[in-house]
């Protein structure tokens, strides 16, 4: 199924926009709250790390970036997310 881009990162399946037109959307950045450990572990289960990998390049991994925040990142921090709404009509 292809997919329309609509400005930053909105996504939605052409069947849907034909059905019921698009008339509006919004694109917000927020800040959500991280730990160096939670962070680590978000991008550990990320499909291009746990899903991806034998276990053993997993752990490699999340080793080294582990290390590479506590180097680098203060213990708390933000990570910007963007959040995008697509306003359709329903006919």
């Amino acid at each position: 199924m292809e997919r329309v881009r609509q400005k930053a990162a909105v996504f939605h399946p052409e069947l849907v926009q034909r059905k019921h037109p698009s008339i509006g959307a919004e694109n917000a950045g927020r800040g959500a709250p991280f730990s160096r450990e939670a962070w680590n572990g978000r991008m550990r289960a990320c499909r291009g790390v746990g899903a991806s990998l034998p276990p053993e390049q997993v752990e490699a991994f999340s080793h080294t970036h582990l290390k590479m925040l506590r180097e680098t990142m203060p213990e708390n921090f933000s990570v910007l997310h963007e959040i995008s709404i697509l306003k359709f009509q329903f006919l």
